[in-house]
């Protein structure tokens, strides 16, 4: 089930392009939950990182600018697609270091909203897989490239990502076969570490990038230090 949330405080540009949205999904079969905010800032009381897969959203939501909406969401949000509905092009230029997918000018026609999903199709053959979770009974859908490691404590099992820190429960086994296995590896068994972001192997432990030491388990270390060694071969070819 896909996600999309529309932020418009305009109601007839924002039942236009509810209806537009659930047209276009209905006829290329993609299942889709709605949700739409007036406001922007009821909109961040329901936001949570991953909840939503495509944001769209009106330049100008009443006294709040858009751009300064989708600053918010990429503090902590740095995987929905970004979709500005704008009634000027120069728009674009105030919120290019966002990150943003697509921009709709209004009014809005389904041929917009068709390239704004073959964009999103387009970069998302070229992007890292997705990690369902369940963070607080909604699902969310993070990057497996954004995750730097992943430790458990009590059933509770954190997950360390470039700009969030997500707690879910879950085993680490069930987290190890939502993970690409060419990336990842366990040290021990509380622990599960992304090799892209070990910045040094020393006897029985990775430090990371970001300082934290990983400390590995005796009884496993040949084996995770060969997979490492095997990563950082393949890295080079």
């Amino acid at each position: 089930m896909m996600k999309i949330a529309i932020v418009e405080d305009d109601r007839i540009d924002l039942q236009h392009l509810s209806r537009t949205l659930k047209e276009f999904c209905s006829e290329n079969d993609i299942p889709c939950q709605l949700d739409t905010f007036t406001e922007g800032e009821a909109f961040l009381q329901s936001f949570v990182p991953g909840k939503y897969e495509m944001i769209f959203l009106d330049n100008y939501i009443g006294d709040t600018l858009g751009v300064t909406l989708a600053r918010h969401i990429r503090q902590e949000d740095t995987a929905a697609d970004l979709v500005f509905v704008t009634m000027s092009p120069d728009f674009a230029v105030e919120s290019y270091d966002i990150g943003v997918l697509h921009y709709i000018m209004k009014p809005i026609t389904p041929d917009a909203v068709a390239k704004a999903f073959l964009r999103r199709n387009a970069n998302r053959s070229t992007t890292a897989p997705m990690v369902e979770l369940t963070v607080n009974r909604v699902p969310v859908r993070i990057p497996a490239d954004s995750i730097l490691y992943v430790d458990i404590l009590d059933k509770l099992a954190t997950f360390h990502c470039k700009t969030q820190v997500l707690n879910v429960y879950v085993t680490l086994d069930k987290i190890m076969e939502l993970l690409p296995a060419d990336n990842f590896l366990r040290p021990n068994r509380s622990c599960i570490l992304n090799m892209d972001f070990i910045a040094q192997m020393n006897d029985h432990a990775f430090l990371l990038k970001n300082g934290a030491a990983i400390p590995a388990s005796r009884l496993v270390w040949s084996e995770v230090k060969q997979k490492y060694m095997e990563f950082l071969l393949k890295k080079q070819q």
